[in-house]
């Protein structure tokens, strides 16, 4: 859904961490705890609950609140934000199978400076919890 969004040509988008990403982007990685909170195989509803991380990554231009002020707008949410990350993830839907899911979106977290790239290009990052939701529909 991130790239039927506003933000198609703005981030690049991975499901992965693949040796080189260009800035800025968003990697969808397992969260490290409680990557897979609950896996009910064995009942008609085959409910899973997954733990996983979005977090994205924006170049430090020319200041650090230069920065910010461009990440901010791909962490805010809401009608007057066309490229919030948040709102392009938060979904329901059906998988190829049948099965559906809900993603749902906390609040952000771990609000980062830090360098990136063998460039060590000066960044600010944070990151987006997300819980995906499958059941038998």
């Amino acid at each position: 859904m991130l790239r039927d969004s506003n933000l198609d040509g703005q981030l690049s988008i991975f499901a992965h961490v693949p040796g080189d990403m260009p800035l800025p982007h968003v990697v969808i990685v397992p969260r490290a705890e409680n990557y897979v909170e609950y896996h009910g195989t064995f009942g008609p509803n085959r409910n899973m609950v997954v733990n996983l991380i979005a977090r994205v990554v924006y170049p430090i231009g020319g200041s650090i609140e230069s920065g910010d002020i461009a990440l901010d707008g791909f962490l805010s949410s809401g009608s007057t934000e066309d490229r919030s990350v948040a709102d392009a993830l938060a979904f329901t839907g059906v998988l190829p199978n049948g099965d559906a899911f809900t993603i749902g979106v906390g609040d952000v977290t771990n609000h980062l400076y830090g360098e990136f790239g063998e460039a060590r290009v000066s960044t600010v990052s944070a990151e987006i919890p997300l819980l995906v939701q499958i059941y038998r529909s």
